[in-house]
């Protein structure tokens, strides 16, 4: 039975509770993937790994790999087009076509133009610039050059070198350039996305199944479960294993015994979930009854409003059986399973006393938020470079040692439980650190602070991640993608257009939106050009694919925000933390 399955887990949280959570290094965690274009699908493939800073140096200097990466980052957007309903592909239109394709906006390849005189067109294609900085949109085998019209109107974000754009215009001779008239990023519709796809409706599938065991009565939704359990979780365009599904994509890879894990775990949230909803809808009971017996209740209540027929059913074997997993979910629920809750901090340099007390004031509160709610403590803290300060003249090592006397002596409670993550800075001692994705702090730093916290708290080294950057972080079904770096700053540099500034307001009131629609538009955290600054054999590490539920930057070149969709209260939420230390 699934739900007793999923209470099994529960009860066993607290021993397997690292089980749960995965902090993803980018040269080693990874999972690769390639696009078959005879399929176009999306499929796993083996990634290189490295381990030496010999490795990582080749990884940085592999010119060969910037076709490879370009035509990754291409075919992701491209398969966003093909998923959309704002757009068709041209290629696309045939007699199986949908009705309402005459809605959408037909969208050509660059490869596929028409020279017709004055027809307009909106084509897709890579942006580049030739040695005399005249533009061009690129295809795979075609390249035409772009003559911006006078009254060309830029799209919200940056534009710069490999960004796969839509522009809009036509060709006014046989010979002459693509005139264009429009240049956008092709937008993500969240109801739309493949992640939140597949995730929907495996929690609608998890939570069907726990609703069912709940009431003794599975007729309806296990023939609902198994029906759409016999099809993929992946809609077109994906492939996996048979027994994943997006999330696979985001890593890590997961040996059967961890899949299965999860698995349960995620029936436990489904089971919480229903369990709440349940007691919700029957109105509770007074604060001293248990939470076994406002179950109980509530069951018996159930079956005294269906009838004699269905109250002899629940005596059977079987209804038994849902009745004990009830109970040891509910059992489960009160053994306290490990939080969900993440504290995120970013900036703070731990040899700065001022910074040390505001740590000690965020580490307090902690402990006394989860003593006074009677909640589990938060299940760790993200720590977002960079980490120590110039002026004093102390370096990490020394600053990693202040933290480890703060938790000795005052909060062991967090040594003992929560996981310590360290996203690392541009400005941070790491090889290569002007490099994406950038390397954790050097061990020589780090070493003698694991090695501490390692004696004195068991398994404190499998909770202390010092960590690439971006980060990724899976904790259960919740994905969540960690990146310190000043994006605005990188892509400003080196962009060819630029759109959504007014000249009558200030740059800072559109540059969260102008940043925000660069990364999401092109589904890259940076999207910079390829030189030296970037591993391009790793450039899928910072791609958002899948994208995640939490994506936190600092970006201190970009004010603070928080953007959720209002439409869509469970699709992404990004939060920028500027310059803002906490």
């Amino acid at each position: 039975m699934r739900l007793k399955a999923a209470a099994a887990a529960a009860a066993a949280s607290s021993s397997s509770s690292s089980k749960c959570v995965f902090v993803l290094h980018a040269f080693k965690d990874f999972p690769g993937f390639a696009f078959d274009e005879s399929k176009e699908r999306f499929c796993s493939e083996e990634s290189p790994r490295c381990s030496l800073l010999g490795g990582v140096g080749c990884l940085l200097s592999a010119a060969s790999s910037s076709s490879k990466m370009f035509l990754k980052r291409f075919a992701l957007v491209l398969q966003r087009c093909r998923d959309t309903s704002l757009f068709r592909l041209q290629k696309q239109q045939n007699a199986r076509e949908a009705p309402d394709a005459a809605k959408k906006t037909k969208v050509t390849l660059v490869d596929h133009c028409s020279r017709a005189f004055h027809q307009t067109q909106f084509l897709l294609g890579c942006l580049g610039a030739d040695a005399n900085q005249e533009l061009f949109l690129e295809g795979f085998c075609t390249k035409v050059k772009l003559k911006l019209h006078p009254q060309c109107s830029v799209g919200l974000g940056l534009f710069g070198e490999g960004h796969v754009v839509l522009v809009e215009g036509s060709f006014a001779s046989d010979l002459s350039p693509f005139v264009a008239v429009g240049v956008v990023h092709l937008p993500r519709l969240p109801q739309q996305d493949p992640f939140y796809c597949s995730t929907r409706r495996r929690r609608q599938q998890l939570e069907a199944a726990a609703a069912s065991t709940y009431l003794g009565s599975s007729s309806s939704s296990s023939s609902s479960s198994s029906s759409s359990g016999s099809k993929s979780l992946l809609p077109a365009g994906l492939s996996s294993k048979p027994s994943g599904d997006v999330s696979s994509f985001f890593g890590p890879r997961l040996s059967p015994l961890d899949f299965s894990f999860l698995s349960l775990y995620e029936e436990t949230e489904a089971a919480a979930r229903i369990e709440q909803q349940l007691l919700q809808s029957w109105g509770g009971s007074s604060s001293s009854s248990s939470l076994i017996d406002k179950l109980a209740d509530f069951i018996v209540a159930q079956k005294s409003q269906r009838g004699p027929a269905a109250a002899a059913e629940d005596d059977s074997p079987a209804a038994a059986a849902a009745a004990a997993a009830a109970a040891a979910a509910a059992a489960a629920a009160e053994n306290k399973p490990s939080s969900t809750q993440w504290y995120i901090i970013s900036q703070i340099q731990f040899t700065n006393p001022k910074d040390l007390k505001l740590l000690e004031a965020i580490f307090a509160g902690a402990v006394a938020e989860a003593e006074d709610s009677g909640e589990p403590l938060a299940a760790g803290f993200v720590f977002l470079g960079s980490f120590e300060e110039e002026e004093n003249g102390k370096d990490l090592g020394e600053g990693l040692g202040c933290l480890y006397t703060l938790i000795v002596n005052k909060f062991k409670v967090l040594g003992e439980s929560c996981y310590f993550v360290f996203v690392p800075g541009p400005d941070d001692p790491c090889f290569a650190r002007e490099s994406l994705p950038r390397l954790p702090v050097a061990p020589v730093y780090t070493q003698p602070f694991i090695e501490r916290m390692q004696q004195q708290f068991k398994g404190a080294k499998e909770r202390i991640c010092f960590s690439t950057s971006p980060c990724r972080i899976r904790q259960g079904s919740c994905l969540m993608t960690f990146f310190r770096h000043d994006i605005y700053a990188a892509l400003s540099t080196e962009c060819f257009l630029t759109g959504g500034f007014d000249e009558n307001e200030s740059i800072q009131q559109n540059l969260d939106k102008v940043v925000l629609n660069t990364i999401l538009g092109q589904a890259h955290l940076c999207p910079c050009r390829a030189d030296h600054r970037l591993a391009k054999p790793k450039d899928s590490s910072l791609l958002l694919f899948p994208t995640p539920n939490l994506l936190f930057l600092c970006d201190t070149t970009c004010p603070p925000f928080t953007k959720v969709d209002p439409k869509h209260p469970d699709d992404m939420i990004v939060c920028n933390a500027g310059e803002s230390r906490v």
